[in-house]
């Protein structure tokens, strides 16, 4: 491929590993553009698909450094953390299951669509839906178990799940994180549900930028306390979402309608497919730049700025008070202001707790740029600002 000017990085990998590439990439294109219409932008489908073909193929590139069939190039063979290996089985994984299990998931969902109410075959059907999720459930843990969790502890020469005990009660900061975590999360939906019953109308605006501000309240202390941990953590969330994901759309018995019904409230037009993905490209918004790491904490941090800070400020300011739209755009000038004091303003907060100080002329052209593309963008900004801010941080500083 290199002799011929394509991709000249697939050159210094054996060929079967750039063909896998090749062929993971352009099928999972395909299938997510047929199998989930309407639900990606072309970006988006880009985005996603590149990782997921990043993460099948650092998966490939483990296993063969276990397993040496193939020669490696020298950067291939570095050393990687036991994380890694637990990145890519949360992740990479969830999606196995998915696909391994995907008969019985659409079997879940055809039966959901039967109108069995006063129906003779009624109480048929609700039995089947009952041993259909007992299915689901038994499925998912044998493929965990036998396939993902195998391999994982193949790769870390450790049981993961023993792995993952110790690594968070070995450090008192861990296991008060996760306490922190659960009272947080639990409390925010305890408000949120006080709010809901109180009858109080809230604009669907307003319900999805709380949870923006949640997220704020739940990444930082993690963090600047424990960034490898609050790395790990978001693998852990990212596998959690897309699993509850499955339930919903697959409306899988019992949880499956309730979670439905709870994140319909949450809806805007970007969730025009078959998928609920607002929620989720929130997280990895967050998350993609604390996985991708840095040489500064205001690199890794930039997602949770921009949609905990300045995107939440620019939604609430623009739909409050903005009166003067940019050309072409529903999004506003004000909207626009706000979200550029909040990302500047995050960056300096950063910059305190962290102890670096910013190189502010980078950091303020990076800034006026995200504005910028966040005020014209088609794309979804929990996704699109945050993968747009960290390499532009990257190189600039």
């Amino acid at each position: 491929m290199s002799k011929i000017g394509l991709l000249p990085l697939f050159g210094k990998y054996p060929w079967p590993i750039a063909i896998f590439s090749q062929i993971t990439y352009h099928t999972t294109l395909y299938c997510a553009a047929t199998v989930l219409k309407r639900s990606f932008t072309l970006g988006e489908l880009s985005i996603v698909s590149q990782s997921i073909t990043f993460l099948a193929t650092e998966a490939s590139i483990l296993t063969l450094k276990k397993y040496p069939l193939l020669s490696l190039p020298s950067f291939a063979r570095i050393p990687r953390s036991p994380i890694i290996a637990l990145h890519i089985g949360l992740m990479l994984g969830v999606l196995v299951v998915g696909v391994l299990i995907s008969p019985v998931l659409m079997r879940s969902r055809r039966l959901a669509q039967q109108p069995s109410w006063r129906s003779k075959h009624s109480q048929v059907v609700a039995n089947e839906k009952k041993f259909v999720g007992f299915v689901v459930c038994l499925g998912s843990i044998f493929v965990v178990v036998s396939g993902i969790g195998q391999w994982v502890e193949l790769m870390i020469e450790e049981n993961p799940y023993f792995w993952v005990i110790n690594f968070v009660i070995e450090s008192p900061t861990r296991v008060m994180l996760v306490c922190y975590w659960i009272v947080t999360v639990v409390a925010s939906i305890l408000v949120y549900i006080n709010l809901i019953y109180s009858r109080r109308s809230f604009s669907l605006n307003t319900k999805r930028k709380y949870f923006h501000g949640l997220a704020v309240l739940l990444f930082i202390p993690g963090y600047f306390l424990e960034p490898d941990f609050i790395s790990l953590a978001f693998s852990v969330a990212f596998a959690a979402f897309i699993y509850c994901e499955y339930l919903r759309y697959f409306a899988v018995y019992p949880v499956g309608a309730k979670l439905h019904i709870f994140l319909s409230e949450f809806v805007d037009s970007r969730d025009s497919g078959p998928c609920i993905l607002s929620h989720l490209y929130l997280l990895v918004g967050c998350a993609a730049c604390v996985w991708l790491q840095g040489n500064s904490p205001i690199a890794s941090m930039s997602g949770i700025i921009t949609l905990g800070l300045g995107d939440a400020m620019a939604s609430i300011i623009g739909k409050k008070f903005g009166k003067h739209r940019w050309s072409g755009t529903v999004k506003t000038i004000e909207g626009s202001l706000a979200f550029l004091i909040a990302d500047l303003l995050g960056g300096y907060l950063v910059g305190l707790l962290s102890g670096r100080p910013n190189q502010w002329i980078p950091y303020i052209i990076v800034a006026i740029a995200s504005t910028l593309l966040e005020a014209f963008s088609l794309q979804n900004d929990n996704l699109i600002i945050p993968l747009f801010m960290w390499p532009m941080i990257i190189l600039l500083s």
